[in-house]
């Protein structure tokens, strides 16, 4: 940020700079109760050993992504708890929804949470699968825009064969 723009601290309306350091003469060493608790007197404070990540940022936003990810295992943990944390995950799609996923230890849940648990890792699949059949289109496409031979079909299914490790029967069905 610009030198000259100033704003309120994160915490208790302490100034800083506009860059986030702390102004000339303040005491860094020494918080408000007199404890060095780190830059600007505050624990956890920017720049604070216990919250920098490797990069040197903060690692606040990971802490609570970690707790979030406790949070569901915790609850997943509880008698009926494996279900309240399905039903909240049922409105995810994708991504968000296989990394809430595997959070859940299946381990000890009931039977009946755990074929529900299959299920949602089937939805997982089903997006997958849809987003591959996406790309593949997308690829048949350019092939066929590219060379209108009858062989574009036959390239195309040979190439995702070779690199999924498929027959070339199965990547055609694929394509297709």
């Amino acid at each position: 940020m610009f030198d000259d723009e100033q704003g309120e601290g994160p915490v208790d309306g302490d100034p800083v700079d506009g860059d986030g350091a702390v102004p000339e003469g303040r005491d860094d060493a020494v918080g408000r109760d007199g404890a060095g608790t780190g830059p600007g007197g505050r624990e956890g404070a920017p720049g604070d050993d216990a919250t920098a990540g490797p990069d040197g940022a903060d690692d606040q936003t990971d802490a609570q992504d970690d707790d979030a990810g406790e949070d569901a295992t915790d609850a997943s943990r509880e008698p009926g708890g494996l279900a309240g944390v399905l039903e909240e995950m049922a409105a995810l799609v994708g991504l968000p929804l296989a990394v809430g996923l595997a959070e859940i230890d299946p381990d000890g849940q009931d039977p009946a949470d755990l074929v529900e648990l299959a299920a949602q890792w089937s939805r997982v699949l089903a997006w997958a699968h849809y987003q591959r059949a996406e790309v593949l289109a997308a690829l048949v496409a350019g092939a066929i825009e590219h060379d209108a031979a009858a062989g574009a079909l036959t390239a195309v299914s040979t190439e995702v064969a070779m690199r999924q490790g498929i027959s070339r029967p199965a990547a055609t069905r694929l394509v297709r």
